[in-house]
């Protein structure tokens, strides 16, 4: 077997097959080359599964000139699949920037009131909005009330303005949910969770004390450090202010 699998090794390192000729090359001799060859590189030729046409025939022909360099079998390494591949790659994501764009307009046509509310914040999600981000309308006043009695005080009026305009802001490293605040203690301190905003870590908590105020004073607990810090005074200023520059990095 050695000598026909070795020049099916060649030709793949030198590009010679297209990646459905290596997948049913490999489909004809997987049982007989999981016999012969480790664990080890047999698991590195095999093809992988993925949604990219050239992810599979590339990546086993890594193991391939592994393979071949190890014994000094001679080839002449090509790097067509890799040029494919990049090409592959570069028109899937301008795919993706393009289905972003048309998503991110239909949240425009949905949801004006945060448009008009948080121009810059808007302006800010062309640079990480996705398919996978939740951006929904605002809550209804009961609703509010609700949240309210369970956290067994009222909500500072600007937090409240900022839920009746977007129930639920979840992108990446920012999450601010109305159904999602809870009470904690923190140092025998108490607060409200608003929500999540990565600022230092992944996962440090966005903060307000529970009193009654017109304005609230926002604060973020540092987990990493143990520590609570103001971060700023107001939900118009994090959110047009902290959040649409984190967005813009």
């Amino acid at each position: 077997m050695a000598e026909p699998f070795e020049k099916t090794l060649i030709q793949l390192v030198e590009c010679e097959l297209s990646p459905e000729e290596w997948q049913a090359w490999w489909e004809d001799n997987e049982a007989q080359l999981e016999q012969h060859l480790s664990r080890g590189i047999f698991l590195k030729l095999k093809p992988i599964k993925h949604g990219f046409r050239w992810v599979p025939v590339l990546t086993s022909q890594k193991g391939a000139i592994e393979y071949l360099s190890d014994r000094n079998i001679p080839f002449r390494s090509s790097d067509l699949y890799q040029q494919h591949y990049e090409t592959e790659l570069a028109a899937f994501c301008l795919a993706q920037k393009e289905q972003d764009k048309t998503q991110l307009e239909q949240l425009r046509k949905k949801m004006p009131e945060l448009f008009r509310n948080y121009p810059k914040f808007a302006a800010s999600l062309k640079n990480v909005y996705s398919s996978s981000d939740v951006i929904d309308g605002g809550a209804a006043v009961y609703k509010i009330e609700q949240v309210e009695a369970s956290l067994g005080c009222q909500l500072p009026g600007d937090v409240k303005m900022h839920f009746e305009i977007t129930e639920n802001i979840s992108i990446e490293g920012i999450h601010l949910e109305l159904e999602a605040l809870r009470r904690i203690n923190i140092q025998e301190k108490p607060y409200i969770v608003l929500g999540e905003f990565w600022k230092e870590a992944d996962g440090d908590l966005l903060l307000i004390k529970p009193e009654p105020a017109e304005i609230c004073t926002v604060y973020y607990y540092a987990h990493g450090i143990n520590s609570v810090k103001k971060l700023c005074s107001g939900i118009k200023p994090l959110i047009e202010n902290k959040f649409s520059y984190y967005n813009r990095q």
